[in-house]
């Protein structure tokens, strides 16, 4: 690959969004796929395949649902909202495959 290309797959910040998903798997979108944690691996779902019991939508991870701990309260607006966030169940994206 020459460097024009590989210039093309650099990511940005904001091609990279924390989720979870239906099922409270932490995962991560990343240029439009989502990728989950699960036992220590990467997995994804593919929603088209219709698995009852797969996952089928995403949201934004809120500010402290995973790790970011320090004094709090619950009912704090910061705990559930960001000005960046969007907080909306979306259904998860199809799954791309690559070919080399």
């Amino acid at each position: 690959m020459s460097q024009t290309d590989t210039a093309s797959l650099v990511l940005r910040d904001e091609d990279v969004q924390w989720i979870v998903n239906d099922h409270g798997e932490l995962g991560v979108l990343i240029a439009g796929q989502a990728f989950f944690m699960y036992k220590a691996e990467s997995i994804r779902y593919d929603p088209s395949l219709g698995d009852a019991h797969a996952p089928t939508l995403y949201r934004i991870v809120r500010k402290r649902e995973f790790g970011e701990s320090g004094p709090h309260s619950y009912n704090d607006d910061c705990y559930y909202k960001s000005e960046r966030d969007d907080f909306e169940w979306k259904k998860l994206p199809p799954l791309l495959t690559f070919s080399v």
